[in-house]
C-alpha cells in the first residue's frame, strides 16, 4: 500500500470512529470520550497535507531540518489509528464490563443545579485571576490549575442544564462565558489552541445530549467541516503572525494593546488556501503528531531501547505536591521527544507528546493497543459517573467526574501531568462540595431570615 493510500485509510478510520462514538453514545455521555478523540484528530489534522496532490514539505526549512519522510508521518498514523480503534473498543465494551456505575448521592451531592454552576464558574475565573498573579509559587500551580477548570465544568453544566430545560438564552450566556477562557489564554499569554479545544468541548457535549442526535448527523458533519475550516484559517494567520504578536501578548502590555494587536492581525486574515504551500507547511508542522510518533517507532525498531514503563510508572508519583518534594523532577514532553526521536528544539519550546507516542516508547505496538484500549475503558467508566450524577442531580458528583474527564479529555499531554492534575482535581471536588454546600445554605439562611 502507498503512503498516500495508508495515511488516507487512517484518517478515514479516524473519521468512522468519531462518528462511531456519536451514534453509539446519544443521550449516553457528557461527550468527554467524543471530545478525546476529535482533539485527537485534530492534533493529527497535518497527516492530511500529503493526501493533496503536489504537495512538498522540503518547501519548509523547518520541516527539512527535520529529515521525516512521508513514510514517516504514515507510519505515524497507523500507530494512531491503531490506538483509536482499541480506545472505541475499550469506550464501546465499557458498559458490559461495569454494570454497577451508577450514581451514589454525597451527604451535599443535591444541590442547585444552576447555582453550583454559577458558584463554579466565580471560582475558576478567580482563580485565572489569582493565578496570573502568584507565578510559580510552589505547591500552588496544581491547585490552581484544578480551581481554573471550575470554571469550564461550571459553564458546561450550565450549558447542559440550559440544553435540557430548552433555555436558549441562558445557553446562550453560557456559551458566550466559555469563549472568555480561550480569549484569555491568548491575550495573556499568547496561545491560540484552547480556541477549537473548547469550541469541540462545547459541541461534543451538546451533540452527545441531543434526542435528535442521530437524525441530524449530516447536519453536524457539515457542521463540523466547517468549524474545522474556521479553524485552520485562524490557525494558520496566528502562525503567520504568531512573532510579532508575541512581543506584544508576552510583555508587560496592557489589555488594551493586546486587543488591539490581535485586533490588527484578524483585520488582515486571509482565509485557509489548499494550494497555498505556506499554510500547509504550516499544519504540517504543527499540527502533525504523526510524525512525532513516526520518527519514535524508526528510532526504536533499529535501536530497541524501550522505557520499558519508566514514564508511566513515574505519573503514579505525579500527584506528590512539591511542596513536599521539592526536588521533584519536571516531566517535559520536549525532553521525551528529543530523547526517542533525535529531534532539536528550542529550550524556549514547549512540545507535546500524547498517550499514543507515550505508550510505544514504553511498550510498542502491543503497548499502543493495551494501552490505549485500558484508556477507553478508563476514560467511559468516568464518562459514565459523571453522566449518571448528572442525571440523578448529584451535582457534586458530575463536578467531581467531569473534572477528571476533561484532564483525560486532551490527547497531547504526557501521563505523568496529566495524573497530577487528575489527583488534585479529585481532591479538590470534596473541597468544592463542602463551599457551594455551605455557600448555598448561608445564602437560603439569609434569604429566610429576611
Amino acid at each position: 500500500m502507498s503512503v498516500v493510500s495508508t495515511i488516507a485509510c487512517c484518517l478515514a478510520l479516524h473519521v468512522l470512529a468519531i462518528l462511531v462514538l456519536l451514534y453509539v453514545l446519544n443521550r449516553k455521555s457528557t461527550g468527554i470520550p467524543l471530545t478525546f478523540l476529535c482533539n485527537l484528530f485534530l492534533l493529527h489534522f497535518g497527516a492530511f497535507v500529503f493526501l493533496i496532490p503536489g504537495y512538498d514539505r522540503n518547501v519548509s526549512a523547518y520541516l527539512a531540518s527535520q529529515v521525516a519522510t512521508p513514510s514517516t508521518i504514515a507510519l505515524g498514523y497507523q500507530a494512531t489509528a491503531l490506538g483509536v480503534i482499541c480506545f472505541v473498543v475499550g469506550v464501546l465494551i465499557t458498559e458490559h464490563l461495569f454494570k454497577t456505575l451508577t450514581a451514589k448521592a454525597d451527604s451535599w451531592g443535591h444541590l442547585p443545579v444552576m447555582q453550583v454552576s454559577n458558584a463554579l464558574i466565580a471560582i475558576g475565573f478567580l482563580a485565572m485571576v489569582v493565578g496570573k498573579l502568584a507565578g510559580s509559587i510552589a505547591g500552588t500551580q496544581a491547585i490552581l490549575s484544578g480551581l481554573k477548570h471550575c470554571a469550564t465544568v461550571g459553564l458546561i453544566l450550565g450549558i447542559l442544564n440550559a440544553y435540557q430545560t430548552k433555555r436558549l438564552n441562558a445557553m446562550v450566556l453560557y456559551c458566550l462565558g466559555l469563549s472568555l477562557i480561550p480569549l484569555y489564554y491568548l491575550l495573556l499569554f499568547g496561545f491560540v489552541s484552547y480556541g477549537m479545544t473548547f469550541a469541540i468541548l462545547v459541541a461534543c457535549s451538546i451533540a452527545t445530549q441531543s434526542e435528535a442526535g442521530r437524525a441530524k448527523m449530516p447536519h453536524i458533519l457539515v457542521g463540523t467541516i466547517l468549524g474545522t475550516y474556521v479553524f485552520l484559517s485562524a490557525f494558520v494567520v496566528y502562525m503567520e503572525n504568531r512573532v510579532e504578536l508575541r512581543q506584544v501578548l508576552w510583555s508587560r502590555a496592557s489589555i488594551g494593546q493586546r486587543v488591539h494587536a490581535v485586533a490588527s492581525v484578524v483585520k488582515e486574515a486571509d482565509l485557509f488556501r489548499f494550494d497555498n504551500d505556506s499554510h500547509l507547511t504550516t499544519v504540517d508542522a504543527r499540527l502533525n503528531q504523526s510524525m512525532f510518533t513516526g520518527k519514535a517507532i524508526e528510532k526504536l525498531q533499529r535501536r530497541g531501547e524501550y522505557a520499558n514503563g519508566e514514564t508511566i510508572a513515574f505519573a503514579l508519583v505525579a500527584w506528590v505536591p512539591r511542596i513536599l518534594w521539592p526536588g521533584k523532577p519536571r516531566a517535559g514532553g520536549t525532553a521525551k521527544l528529543a530523547e526517542y526521536t533525535d529531534m532539536k528544539f528550542s529550550r524556549t519550546v514547549s512540545m507535546q507528546t500524547g498517550q499514543i507516542f507515550e505508550f510505544f516508547i514504553n511498550f510498542g505496538w502491543i503497548g499502543v493497543a493495551a494501552g490505549m484500549f485500558l484508556y477507553g475503558v478508563f476514560m467511559r467508566a468516568v464518562d459514565l459517573k459523571a453522566v449518571n450524577s448528572f442525571q440523578a442531580n448529584n451535582i457534586i458528583g458530575f463536578v467531581r467526574y467531569y473534572l477528571v474527564g476533561l484532564l483525560l479529555s486532551w490527547p497531547g499531554d504526557m501521563f505523568f501531568n496529566m495524573f497530577s492534575g487528575i489527583a488534585a482535581a479529585y481532591v479538590l471536588s470534596f473541597g468544592l462540595g463542602a463551599f457551594c454546600s455551605w455557600s448555598i445554605f448561608r445564602a437560603r439562611s439569609y434569604q429566610s431570615v429576611a
